[in-house]
């Protein structure tokens, strides 16, 4: 016999919280009434069980406290994505229950809005020894109407009442006994069982519905069963998680209230480089505090081990050509000695003001002010030589030429002077640079550097709105911001998601999808693209998203969240999100 090798899909999930499972059964033994005012149920005694080995069981544990709120959730973000179409997730529920043999009867008994608490054993796959009665069942149910629930169960489980509270029923070979109480039915393989179910409903829970699995078999978890991934995530993600011994779901989903869903594996992950990551971030950041509100996107990063880091640099550097591999070397090394005065953590992002002006931003506290300040200055004298060296092999031909300018402290602004690093862009180059002018402008186009160090931080901001950033940043220096990055919610969501991240990503998704199918409308012909900008033409930044990546040697973690006016209130950027992603809204639910 083999048992099942994956994760339940995600109906299955929910499916599953309602009707337990659709599990192998034993054949049923006679059964007799417990004088002493118990169980009503019992198994009588069969014959002493054959020595065999040990059964490795896979281990589910399922817990909501109102599974109704979290199926209004769903239907009210597919609603969304399926404008004009109506979605009853609870009707998808009832009719895998009807395809498990339970009538609607059962499940209107349930008390939907109610606590559950399932757990579920079975044998890991390819054990030839193990048998159906190896399945183990406990269940707390809420029930509105507990005796109903007993009265409802179908005549193709071979179900039997004991009395008006207590029944046993058999599927596939198992066998179940049930007890129902005020407001609850119990659910398991045996009188044990079911007074062990009594203290599952007191079992504490983070999320609405939260799914817990372990001891799993190498390959059981298939990611995208559980969640749809990004293309570049996919891949490493999918290949960790398929490593997986334990894993954990946490899904926040009612549309009174912020969405969450987080994902937790615990796998041998020591060979995916995890080592540039520290500590995970739980609190507001320092550096969080100094950034200005306002970005389309900003992840911060707590710093760890870079020896990773200097490799893959190196690495990188070895694959540079002649002659190019000479004019870069200043570069590299100078790249080297900013990793290592980056301490506890560093900070990418992308803001862009309201002229479509777009500033990148990398952001780190430092170790040592004068090294960090040197180490920049050697990467920024570093590029402007390469891009010396490259417009003199370009000779004379003037559509080839760029005019370079580094200049340390160049720029003034009223508390420090700036180090500027420009290079305007060649006229054979205009068509291409048309492509990115968020970054370097329409008319006579040009790439800007800034780059500053003082007192215990350092920030290189680069593009067309590298001024208006650094003139902000700048202006606070010694002073408490107001709005920062960390008043705003984002980070502090990404955080509460899974108890502190190592990866905290904000996102404030009006201006990050507009911002981003704009840059894909400049690219070229775009017919998605266009539309996602045309759906998101009249929002306005009403929440947050957030994401949040917490990794080490034996776990990883992947979560997201959204405000609710994000979540539920805003489907125009379900829609352009859907586009950008190359579906269409219609596609949704496949």
């Amino acid at each position: 016999m083999r048992w099942p090798a994956r994760a339940p899909s995600r109906l299955a999930l929910l499916g599953a919280a309602t009707v337990l499972c659709a599990c192998p059964k034993t054949p049923r033994e006679a059964q007799s009434p417990d004088p002493s005012g118990g169980s009503q149920v019992q198994v009588a005694p069969g014959p002493a069980p054959e020595a065999r080995d040990p059964v490795e069981r896979i281990s589910w544990s399922i817990d909501s406290r109102d599974l109704a709120g979290v199926l209004r959730g769903g239907e009210a973000i597919l609603g969304q994505l399926r404008p004009g179409t109506p979605i009853n997730l609870r009707a998808v529920v009832e009719s895998f229950a009807a395809q498990q043999g339970l009538p609607k009867a059962f499940t209107d008994a349930l008390d939907w809005s109610g606590r559950f608490a399932i757990d579920i054993a079975y044998p890991q796959p390819d054990q030839a020894h193990a048998r159906p009665d190896d399945v183990q069942v406990r269940a707390n149910l809420a029930a509105l109407d507990a005796a109903a629930a007993l009265r409802a169960l179908p005549e193709s489980w071979s179900a039997t009442m004991h009395g008006e509270r207590e029944a046993s029923a058999q599927r596939e070979g198992v066998e179940l006994v049930f007890r129902a109480l005020s407001g609850a039915l119990l659910v398991g393989r045996s009188p044990g069982d079911l007074d062990a179910a009594t203290q599952m409903a007191g079992r504490t829970q983070s999320y609405a519905l939260e799914v817990h699995a372990e001891n799993l078999h190498q390959g059981d978890v298939d990611p995208s069963s559980l969640m749809e991934l990004p293309g570049g995530l996919a891949g490493p993600i999918s290949a960790a998680l398929e490593r997986a011994t334990a894993l954990d779901i946490g899904l926040d989903l009612a549309a009174e209230a912020d969405l969450r869903a987080h994902l937790r594996a615990a796998a041998d992950l020591s060979s995916f480089g995890f080592d540039p990551l520290g500590a995970p971030l739980a609190r507001a950041s320092k550096l969080g505090d100094r950034l200005p509100g306002g970005a389309d996107a900003l992840a911060l990063m707590s710093w760890g081990d870079p020896k990773l880091i200097h490799r893959e640099l190196d690495r990188y550097a070895e694959m540079i050509p002649e002659p190019f591999d000479g004019w870069t070397a200043e570069i590299i090394a100078g790249a080297h000695a900013v990793i290592d005065q980056v301490r506890e953590e560093v900070a990418f992002g992308i803001w862009v003001d309201d002229d479509g002006k777009a500033a990148l931003v990398v952001a780190a506290r430092v170790a040592e002010p004068e090294a960090a300040r040197a180490a920049v200055r050697r990467v920024v004298a570093g590029l402007d030589a390469t891009a010396r060296r490259y417009t003199e092999l370009m000779g004379d031909d003037k559509d080839y030429r760029a005019t370079v300018s580094y200049k340390p402290e160049g720029l003034v602004f009223s508390k420090a002077k700036v180090d500027l690093f420009s290079a305007t862009i060649p006229k054979a180059f205009e068509a291409d640079a048309a492509r990115v002018k968020m970054l370097v402008g329409s008319k006579k186009p040009k790439l800007e550097l800034l780059a500053l160090v003082e007192g215990e931080y350092g920030i290189v901001v680069i593009g067309e709105g590298a001024r208006t950033l650094m003139g902000d940043w700048v202006r606070h220096l010694g002073t408490t911001r107001r709005i920062s990055a960390e008043t705003e919610p984002g980070l502090g969501l990404a955080r509460a998601i899974g108890g502190g991240c190592q990866i905290c990503v904000a996102i404030d998704p009006v201006g990050a999808l507009r911002s981003y199918a704009q840059w894909r409308v400049d690219l070229g012909d775009d017919p998605a693209a266009s539309q996602a900008l045309a759906a998101t033409k009249d929002s306005v930044h009403e929440g947050w998203a957030a994401l949040s990546v917490r990794a080490r040697d034996d776990e990883a973690a992947l979560g997201f969240g959204a405000q609710k006016k994000v979540a539920f209130e805003q489907p125009e950027l379900w829609t352009a999100a859907l586009l950008l992603a190359g579906a269409g809204p219609t596609d949704a639910t496949q």
